[in-house]
């Protein structure tokens, strides 16, 4: 039988009180019933626990964003139009500006660059044929 040291307790401890006062923004039997409603499919612990994990990342990225926008407007409290604002730019709804988009460009390799080239070159011969 092994020993637990004091600072193996220690952790232990502190672990499990993190845990303990973590919030998920859902549970897990609302993600198992949820999927049985849209699914035949059974769904893994993992995956529910995943998709549990993306929920409240992308939770916290809109609730952070809307809290930025009450904030720039002097108030303490987080409006409908904050958290509208904020889902959208979380998922993007809104079309991404040009300085936006050449960042994105900018990790393309240069072979996905001179495909993208092509693309956008088809595209406005496209439009050109159908003034």
């Amino acid at each position: 039988m092994k020993k637990i040291t004091l600072p193996l307790l220690i952790l232990l401890i502190f672990s499990s009180l993190i845990f303990a006062f973590s919030v998920d923004i859902t549970k897990t039997r609302t993600v198992r019933e949820f999927f049985k409603e849209r699914t035949d499919l059974q769904i893994a612990t993992d995956a529910v626990n995943s998709y549990i994990a993306s929920l409240n990342e992308i939770s916290t990225d809109v609730i952070l964003k809307a809290s930025e926008l009450a904030k720039g407007d002097n108030r303490k409290t987080v409006l409908k139009r904050d958290v509208d604002k904020a889902t959208e730019e979380v998922f993007r709804k809104a079309p991404m500006t040009i300085s936006e988009l050449m960042e994105k460009i900018k990790l393309l390799s240069i072979i996905n660059l001179a495909e993208l080239t092509k693309q956008v070159n088809a595209y406005g011969d496209e439009l050109l044929q159908n003034k």
